[in-house]
């Protein structure tokens, strides 16, 4: 197993929060080039390159996908506009039968003929406003119970 780090937030007892996102992955870069004994750890480079050839190469490479990060960014603790998660295979469709916390989280189910099969749960990675607009538009739109085939397939965690 091996241990991509790729950002850097604390450091001999410094908050390195606020600091952009490059200045964070250089002190990270050195400091892992320095270590000794931390094989199975390994620095996920930065490329400062355009984000569209990035996601093609890597969908070539059959990787799951690329994490965009605005360079200058300060790191925040929650889902926000200055990185987004893309993902090569975008491809499966889903109906969404449920949210939770607001609408961070959807619960998806696929169509078996006539059924509804639970699938899982997945984060939505909206921003805290999109959160906001979407509980909006469910609100009126939400049942009592999940419309499943089999109801109790659904993991509350």
């Amino acid at each position: 197993m091996i241990y991509y780090a790729f950002d850097l937030l604390y450091l001999d007892g410094y908050d390195l929060r606020a600091a952009p996102l490059i200045e964070r992955k250089d002190l990270l870069e050195r400091l892992l080039s320095e270590a000794k004994g931390v094989e199975p750890m390994r620095y996920s480079q930065h490329f400062d390159i355009d984000g569209a050839a990035l996601f093609e190469q890597a969908c070539k490479q059959n990787l799951e996908g690329i994490i965009s990060k605005y360079r200058d960014a300060p790191y925040k603790s929650e889902r926000n506009e200055s990185w987004l998660k893309i993902k090569c295979v975008q491809n499966a469709r889903y109906e969404v039968i449920g949210y939770k916390d607001g609408a961070t989280s959807l619960y998806l189910a696929k169509r078996e003929g006539k059924d509804l099969v639970y699938v899982g749960k997945a984060g939505t990675g909206f921003t805290q406003s999109m959160v906001l607009q979407l509980s909006k538009l469910l609100k009126p739109i939400t049942l009592d119970k999940m419309p499943l085939a089999k109801p109790n397939t659904v993991n509350e965690s």
